[in-house]
């Protein structure tokens, strides 16, 4: 018997079927109505489907990688957890104004970048800082090497209360230090995990920032365990220098494979970085052109619908 409403509100239950009991192949059919009708469902991959699609973008995936082993390879995570130590070796005997300092200057970093990200561009930021964060390491390792009259330690973590006579080379290990918690959070410190999620296509993004990520943090656990053991074997100034050289091939990594992102659509971005030999200076003129073209058409299509 018909609705008392009439035929007409019984347009949702024409997809049931007429028998009480619902068979498996029943409920399918009703499900693929409803997806054809409304919306898309949610299926699950297999692990055969994403090892492929990992495997598809591998080239994302490698530099995702690698801008969690260039972030690393700085140590600029370790440097400021022993920021207090690379202090008192410098002849501070009261660190604490100086811990203020590098927290008011890591909170002025992060907020300049987020200000001047979009508009300066993330490539520019990062060689910016990271050009300043060599710098200020070479000013550490020349600062502790005046420091101790030479680039070795008397012990481990052991430095005598001669800032009296050395004045002008303990301010230049503090400013060195401040300059350098300056340049990482203008750039490695805020811009790794917005570059990766940006360069990684939209299948594969959760799993590689996820991956990028645990890569980053075992990574900076290493650095960590061997940071101050280094000033007993090597000595303070020449730990420095070779996290100086470090950083020096991180800046011409990221000067050669780092793409500009910063206003441009995640499918440019993901296009040039799969399908470009080359993923350096190359890349960031063909992202040029290819934002360009895509904005173009953009506002001629939205011309097009008014």
């Amino acid at each position: 018997a018909e609705d008392k409403n009439g035929p007409e509100n019984n347009s949702g239950r024409n997809i049931l079927p007429s028998s009480n009991k619902t068979s498996k192949e029943q409920i399918s059919l009703i499900i693929l109505k409803v997806d054809s009708s409304s919306c898309h469902m949610y299926v699950p991959r297999t692990f055969n489907q994403t090892c492929h699609s990992l495997w598809r973008a591998r080239k994302p995936l490698l530099l995702a990688f690698g801008i969690a082993t260039a972030h690393s390879a700085t140590a600029a995570n370790t440097v400021l957890y022993y920021s207090r130590d690379v202090l008192q070796l410098a002849g501070i005997k009261k660190p604490l104004l100086a811990d203020l300092a590098v927290g008011c200057i890591k909170f002025l970093g992060v907020l300049v970048a987020l200000l001047i990200a979009d508009k300066v561009g993330r490539r520019r930021l990062l060689l910016f800082g990271t050009t300043l964060m060599v710098i200020s390491l070479a000013g550490l390792s020349f600062g502790f090497g005046e420091l101790l009259g030479s680039f070795t330690s008397s012990g481990p973590l052991s430095l005598q209360d001669n800032n009296d006579g050395h004045l002008i080379e303990t301010r230049l290990v503090v400013i060195s230090l401040l300059c350098f918690i300056l340049g990482w959070d203008l750039s490695w410190a805020g811009l790794m995990l917005a570059l990766i999620s940006e360069i990684l296509p939209q299948d594969v993004r959760g799993t590689g920032c996820g991956a990028a990520y645990a890569l980053y943090w075992m990574l900076s656990f290493v650095t960590s365990q061997f940071f101050e053991s280094s000033f007993a074997a090597f000595g303070i100034g020449t730990t420095f220098s070779m996290l100086c050289a470090l950083s020096s091939c991180v800046l011409l990594w990221t000067w050669y494979n780092i793409p500009e992102t910063a206003n441009r659509t995640l499918e440019a971005i993901t296009e040039r970085v799969m399908t470009s030999s080359s993923i350096g200076v190359q890349t960031l003129n063909d992202l040029s052109v290819s934002s360009d073209k895509s904005s173009s058409q953009t506002k001629v299509q939205y011309s097009q619908v008014l």
